[in-house]
């Protein structure tokens, strides 16, 4: 009887959403659509930034559950992360000058506690990547996490005259729907 109750109580916990449990799905879409020159950076609005990097590194590094079409494809490098408290143009500047290759960047930004989204640190993010090229294609929110963010350098942005959108795919959903 013991261990029945214990086997619910344990479903009943997987089944609920957990804080930050929404970094693997982003780290799958990152993989589904990213290349191995591509950028990531964390926002995580709080102290000391860099413990908030370790979810994401760890689904992309090491992490070996994903359903074979993200496991197909390839990691961007541990290099080629940034986790920062607020993306301002003196939080950012080297790591993207050091990377001026780069086609995109998967901005995922964490909610503050409480569950609160500040949309603007989001504001403060585009803008802060777009004075470097770089404009927003895609959002996609999960709960309990944050939102991330798919921006990629064009010409139009650099010059200030290219235009964010907002556009969700499907793609993940399927293939994370497969693993369960």
């Amino acid at each position: 009887m013991a261990t029945a109750q214990a086997t619910a109580q344990t479903r009943e916990l997987a089944a609920k959403p957990t804080w930050f449990g929404g970094t693997k799905a982003a780290v799958a879409y990152a993989r589904l659509v990213g290349t191995p020159v591509d950028l990531v950076i964390i926002r995580a609005g709080r102290t000391p930034p860099i413990w908030y990097a370790a979810p994401w590194l760890y689904y992309m590094e090491w992490y070996r559950g994903y359903p074979a079409a993200v496991a197909a494809r390839p990691r961007i490098p541990v290099g080629n992360t940034i986790s920062v408290r607020f993306a301002t143009p003196g939080a950012v500047d080297r790591f993207l000058s050091a990377h001026p290759g780069s086609h995109a960047i998967f901005l995922l930004e964490y909610e503050l506690p409480g569950g609160t989204f500040p949309r603007w640190a989001h504001r403060q993010s585009l803008g802060t990547l777009r004075k470097f090229g770089y404009c927003a294609t895609r959002e996609i929110r999960f709960p309990y996490t944050g939102h991330l963010t798919v921006l990629v350098r064009t010409p139009r942005c650099l010059h200030g005259t290219g235009r964010s959108s907002r556009r969700v795919r499907s793609k993940l959903l399927n293939v994370m729907s497969q693993a369960s």
